[in-house]
């Protein structure tokens, strides 16, 4: 069980086919002593989670690795946005021209001219260096602990992705006192909650639904039968209520069983929350 990592130093945004660049930086950045976190780019939806977040928000100095496809990509730009409103954003164009309009008149390491040449990865690790304060461990140490810290991150970022509770109980068996793991137990109190709620009312729901059903079955007897006043308007009305219930029966006997379909990480080890 991992203890909880240490401070960040860097947070890598760069765009995922282009990891071979983020990993040189993060080599040479941990080689001076710094713990580096990359973004695996792994997450999915309009927004990032909370595992990319809190990273932004705990690192230090995060560096965007501009390109083509990074410019291109909603997520980099998303995370570059988000540390530029925190001040801790620096801007390296790789390529030329990969640099977003939005943010060409903030500061930035042009190094478009030759790449990322070894030259220009020591200029880049020189200008960190200067922002970030000379380090606080050696390389070894710094090494184990970016190391730590990307297990920490991978590890919850692929648990969030799946929001599954039997996810959230894992990492908090592998990772008890983690980075994530106040929001792990955040998460888990919501779905057991949910769960309860929704076992509760899938069977309710699964009854309304019926009584509905049955009442408009009589209904249209009923009203072919005798057809009294109303009739129509009634069972339009019943109608409407069944179309209403029977998304929510649905749904609700798809969340109640959801733990079934998905425990596959130590079922019978349940985590207790703090």
């Amino acid at each position: 069980m991992a203890d909880r990592p240490q401070d960040i130093d860097v947070f890598i945004s760069y765009k995922r086919e282009e990891r071979a660049l983020a990993d040189r930086v993060s080599a040479a950045l941990t080689g001076r002593g710094y713990t580096v976190v990359t973004d695996l780019n792994i997450s999915t939806g309009a927004t990032f989670g909370d595992a990319i977040e809190q990273m932004i928000v705990d690192a230090k100095l995060v560096i965007v690795l501009w390109t083509e496809a990074a410019a291109a990509s909603p997520w980099v730009r998303a995370e570059a946005e988000r540390a530029f409103g925190l001040g801790k954003y620096l801007g390296v164009m790789v390529t030329p021209g990969s640099l977003p309009l939005i943010l060409q008149p903030v500061n930035y390491l042009d190094l478009s001219a030759d790449g990322l040449t070894d030259a220009n990865l020591a200029i880049l690790t020189a200008d960190a260096t200067q922002k970030l304060g000379p380090p606080q461990r050696g390389s070894i140490d710094a090494e184990a602990q970016t190391t730590a810290l990307n297990d920490d991150f991978v590890v919850f970022q692929s648990v969030e992705r799946m929001g599954h509770e039997e996810g959230y109980e894992a990492y908090l068996r592998e990772f008890p006192n983690g980075r994530f793991a106040p929001v792990a137990r955040k998460k888990l109190r919501e779905l057991r909650g949910w769960r309860r709620v929704f076992r509760i009312l899938s069977p309710a729901s699964t009854f309304l639904t019926a009584v509905a059903t049955v009442a408009l079955a009589l209904l249209t007897y009923w009203g072919i039968t005798k057809d009294p006043p109303n009739v129509a308007e009634v069972r339009t009305e019943l109608q409407a209520e069944i179309d209403r219930l029977k998304p929510f029966e649905r749904q609700a006997n798809n969340l109640a069983g959801l733990p079934d379909r998905v425990r596959a990480l130590e079922p019978d080890s349940k985590v207790q929350l703090q």
